[in-house]
């Protein structure tokens, strides 16, 4: 045994030496600095402004801080006809029209354009809200107590809420559920979002991180209802939950699924890099409409 042993050294040192000669140092010029694009991010809807941001991009091994560009020109168009061109940001950064709304049905594009980047486009269609009601709801499991001081319970709660939607036929839907609860602190009344959300049905997508994402491919043009569960570490008498279905767009689907998925593998040094979906012409970003529907419940 012991002989069979030392004459694997000598194999071993073949093996080290063969890969230390394989062996490449990689250095900066084997990834170049790429030049810069315009990022635009803006999301759409009915009954709200526009609301625009641009920036640049950064190069992979750029150390730069990511700044926002406060000087283009944005043009937006509705059915291809121009309805505003805004010139600066406001101080915070944000281009914005305040003129009107946009409308549901209609087909929105933009221009970004500045003298030291290449101009980018997009274009989206802003979709129909659709139709939704909630079938019923219950709180299934409960830790609470009774404050006789104030009258109500106080505790966590695990409610069950069920979603009818009526999805239009022959149309690739998207939607999105989230849920949220008003409170006020300190004379304040505020709107603030459950993220222990979840739900078994096969129509929505596992890897959403705040709400509910969903396609309507095994429902299409169907009256569809859908079961999911909510924890609220924070609950009392008389809370109320408001339940928000958004219909989007294909682009804005994809960018939310894309990304969802980019920021479960963020810090996991053995998953695959994830390409984060854009719909900009020579830039990134996502340019997506979307509209709402809001029904509240209280336990």
């Amino acid at each position: 045994m012991r002989k069979r042993n030392f004459t694997l050294i000598p194999v071993l040192l073949i093996v080290a030496l063969s890969f230390s000669n394989c062996e490449k140092t990689e250095d900066i010029v084997d990834f170049p600095v790429l030049d810069p694009t315009l990022v635009l991010n803006c999301y759409f809807s009915p009954d709200s402004i526009w609301s625009l941001r641009v920036s640049k991009s950064l190069s992979v091994i750029d150390n730069a801080e990511l700044t926002l560009i406060q000087d283009a020109t944005v043009r937006l168009f509705e059915e291809g006809h121009l309805f505003s061109t805004i010139t600066a940001a406001d101080p915070d950064g944000m281009y914005r029209y305040h003129g009107d709304s946009p409308t549901t049905g209609k087909e929105y594009s933009v221009e970004v354009s500045h003298p030291k980047y290449h101009t980018v486009t997009s274009s989206d269609l802003l979709v129909n809200t659709g139709s939704a009601s909630i079938s019923k709801y219950m709180i299934m499991d409960s830790s609470t107590f009774y404050d006789p001081g104030n009258g109500k319970n106080y505790g966590e709660i695990d409610g069950n809420i069920t979603l009818r939607i009526e999805d239009q036929a022959d149309i690739d839907n998207y939607y999105l559920i989230k849920v949220f609860y008003m409170d006020s602190f300190f004379g304040v009344k505020s709107r603030y979002i459950i993220y222990d959300i979840s739900s078994d049905n096969p129509a929505v997508d596992e890897n959403y991180f705040n709400g509910l994402l969903i396609s309507d491919f095994l429902f299409d043009g169907q009256s569809y209802e859908i079961s999911f569960e909510i924890r609220d570490w924070d609950y009392h008498t008389d809370k109320e939950y408001i339940i928000v279905l958004e219909s989007m767009s294909r682009a804005r689907y994809l960018y939310e699924q894309s990304y969802s998925l980019y920021l479960n593998r963020l810090h996991n040094p053995f998953a695959e890099p994830v390409l984060v979906y854009n719909n900009i012409v020579n830039g990134y970003g996502i340019f997506a409409g979307f509209s709402t529907i809001e029904r509240k419940i209280t336990f």
